[in-house]
């Protein structure tokens, strides 16, 4: 035990010295190799695991990978892919293997187009750029690393899938065939009762000149009345004068 019973070290079955920290998350927990003692240089890097069998994860791991690259030489790559992943690997001592920070990216995001039609990249995946007329939202992963044209994907749509996308132009709620006929239909509507609203003012107009016509007229026909009665009162005064002579 060392370091308050914090960390142990043994040794496994193999004769892999085995390091290891009690508690689990992120670890503060680092490691020195001491050559001063040595009289020749040890080869050590051959003996590094590079997998955790059994072993937990920490809340702030990266998808880093360490490997041989069959030169003893220590690996570190990224699990993704693209411009926006890299890390740094900094040195607290004199090791000869860096010269100091370095900084490791896994290059640019791929680029290209599909089918002569324009895709954007993050990573190693290629999507297909909206309104485009035949790889919209189509998205292919690259693995290689030529350039230029890569190859040929022949895409082969099955029955629910096609089902699927006739739904879709269907029922689509910004541009299937429901909503478009839902909304010719409700402009069909608001111009109905356009017209309704249009043809109800007409008539009101017209019952308004019709009354103002029909008291014009009751007006007009008082005004005969009285002028009839004062000709036929008229008339009887001028009968009974004539009569007394």
């Amino acid at each position: 035990m060392a370091y308050g019973d914090r960390v142990t070290a043994s040794i496994d079955s193999s004769g892999h010295i085995v390091i290891t920290d009690k508690y689990s998350g992120n670890s503060q927990l680092s490691l020195t190799f001491d050559y001063t003692r040595t009289e020749n240089q040890v080869d050590i890097l051959g003996l590094v695991l590079t997998t955790n069998p059994g072993g937990q994860e920490g809340q702030y791991t990266f998808a880093i990978t360490a490997s041989n690259d069959g030169s003893d030489h220590l690996k570190l790559t990224y699990d993704n892919y693209g411009s926006a992943y890299s890390f740094m690997v900094s040195e607290t001592g004199d090791l000869q293997w860096t010269g100091g920070d370095q900084t490791v990216n896994n290059a640019q995001h791929v680029a290209g187009t599909i089918n002569g039609e324009a895709a954007a990249g993050s990573g190693q995946i290629l999507t297909g750029d909206d309104d485009e007329a035949n790889v919209d939202g189509l998205v292919i992963k690259y693995t290689g690393t030529a350039t230029g044209d890569v190859g040929t994907i022949k895409l082969t749509l099955g029955t629910a899938d096609l089902f699927d996308r006739a739904l879709f132009n269907i029922a689509d709620s910004y541009e299937g065939y429901v909503a478009f006929k839902q909304e010719s239909l409700q402009s069909s509507i608001k111009s109905f009762e356009t017209q309704i609203e249009e043809m109800e003012e007409r008539l009101e107009r017209k019952m308004e000149m019709m009354i103002n016509r029909f008291v014009a007229m009751e007006v007009a026909l008082s005004k005969i009345q009285n002028q009839s009665q004062w000709l036929s009162g008229q008339i009887n005064a001028s009968y009974s004068g004539w009569g007394w002579w």
